[in-house]
């Protein structure tokens, strides 16, 4: 018996991109009617401040979250987030104001700019909510498989935190034409009257999470026929990665890791990658040595000890390397217990410690690391000796992250929240599989601004 699942998919980020850059163009088309005689190249310098604040306030509204929360139904932590945004963007763009106050745009023009660029995020909820709930914007997306792999598709869709909203529960029951099985509940069909399902649900995807497909003549030929008429007919495993940004460990089979695309990223890669880590290590060292020292103060200041703390972790091809980091927990502080994961509430942090993960502070002395090429900006991060034997017992395809250089800063940490357990090493292992499939320039920078999201807005661990 094979079953489906129907689901409807929102991905609005382009809407709102694009949305913001016609705001642009509306708000300095003015000048540009009002100036026939003057070149595009000089209204926009004349405007460059203006152009300026209307850039800043998307970003913030982006690294701050309020355009992934368009489509969550709590809009008291969508309120919350734009209004921090609009205040955060302001205090970053003020200092370039007052530095430079021939770029100041006026008050009149940058209140407009706020005003318009806030309340544009709003129409924007209100009326992509508006279209979703007539399927007038979206994807219909169909599951299909006839086991528990296809239902727990299904649940991490509904339980997921993406940008995708459900229909109500509708399952189908689909038997071959000649099954002699009798259905046991939900609308009874055949493999022929899966062409009618996608055409009257509006369907544009169908996600197979099933085992034995290729075995099946009857479904795939019905596949061949949806694929045939336009449809995308993909693997569970292919279209959960799209979804949620992570590799799905419960249907990872051998044969999928060595057959296919990403694993292997071009060859100009990992030297580019290493000089430009090196370049922006010592960078960092240099900029931020004011703040080492200050940072060294604190520490002292407020618990014993020393200033940073050395741990070894496994590295690359699993060779052992000391991490440096500023010490944020008592000097004892693993003394009776032995190796334990830190968790969010640690009664061990000290109060400047506490301040320092929030911010991520702490992780700064690895820049050393970086620099003697035991770690890299971006990477899985690593673990201690302790419990990377421990994982490698419980949970599957573990030692496939020591495959990639370890990170101050990764995937799984920018998108999973702080975890402590087996389970937590589970989530974050499908985001570090990701990252290594998917290696690239690009995806280091998304990594990296990212990260300069959760500094900024302190949410970190």
């Amino acid at each position: 018996m094979i079953r489906v699942w129907h689901y409807w998919i929102a991905r609005p980020k382009a809407f709102i991109m694009a949305s913001h850059c016609m705001l642009m163009v509306a708000l300095l088309s003015p000048s540009l009617w009002g100036s026939q005689a003057h070149s595009l190249s000089v209204v926009l310098q004349n405007n460059l401040g203006l152009i300026l604040l209307l850039v800043a306030l998307p970003m913030c509204f982006y690294f701050n979250g309020s355009a992934t929360l368009i489509l969550n139904p709590n809009f008291r932590l969508f309120l919350i987030r734009t209004a921090s945004s609009v205040v955060i963007g302001l205090l970053l763009i003020l200092p370039l104001f007052l530095t430079f106050p021939n770029l100041f745009p006026g008050y009149g023009l940058a209140g407009v700019a706020v005003i318009f660029s806030t309340l544009l995020l709003f129409g924007l909820r209100s009326l992509l909510h508006w279209l979703i709930e007539r399927r007038k914007f979206g994807e219909g997306l169909l599951i299909l498989g006839s086991g528990d792999l296809a239902k727990k598709f299904y649940d991490e869709l509904v339980n997921g935190k993406n940008h995708l909203v459900k229909d109500p529960p509708h399952t189908i029951s689909i038997f071959p034409i000649n099954s002699l099985e009798g259905p046991d509940s939900g609308e009874v069909i055949n493999y022929d009257e899966l062409r009618e399902i996608t055409r009257r649900d509006r369907i544009s995807r169908i996600v197979v999470a099933e085992a034995n497909a290729q075995n099946s003549e009857g479904l795939a030929v019905a596949l061949l026929d949806c694929k045939l008429r336009g449809l995308e007919v993909e693997q569970a495993i292919e279209s959960y990665e799209q979804l949620n940004g992570k590799i799905w460990l419960e249907a990872l089979r051998p044969e999928w890791l060595v057959y296919s695309d990403g694993f292997n990223p071009p060859k100009y890669y990992l030297p580019l990658k290493r000089f430009f880590e090196t370049f922006c290590s010592l960078l960092l060292v240099v900029l931020a040595a004011p703040l080492f020292a200050l940072i060294a103060i604190l520490i002292k200041l407020d618990s014993k000890g020393p200033v940073l703390f050395r741990q070894v972790r496994v590295g690359l091809h699993g060779r052992d390397f000391v991490l440096l980091k500023f010490r944020t927990m008592r000097q004892d502080a693993e003394q009776e217990t032995g190796p334990v994961w830190a968790c969010e509430q640690d009664k061990r942090v000290t109060r400047v410690g506490k301040f320092l993960r929030q911010y991520r502070l702490d992780e700064l002395p690895q820049a050393f690391n970086v620099l003697r090429g035991e770690m890299s900006l971006v990477g899985p991060r690593p673990e201690r000796p302790y419990f990377v034997e421990l994982l490698r017992q419980r949970v599957p395809y573990y030692r496939l992250r020591h495959y990639v250089k370890p990170g101050i800063t990764g995937w799984a940490q920018v998108l999973y929240p702080y975890g402590a357990s087996v389970e937590d090493a589970y989530e974050k292992l499908q985001y570090d599989l990701y990252y290594a499939k998917h290696m690239s320039l690009g995806f280091d920078l998304r990594i990296l601004l990212n990260t300069v999201r959760i500094v900024l807005f302190g949410r970190g661990r």
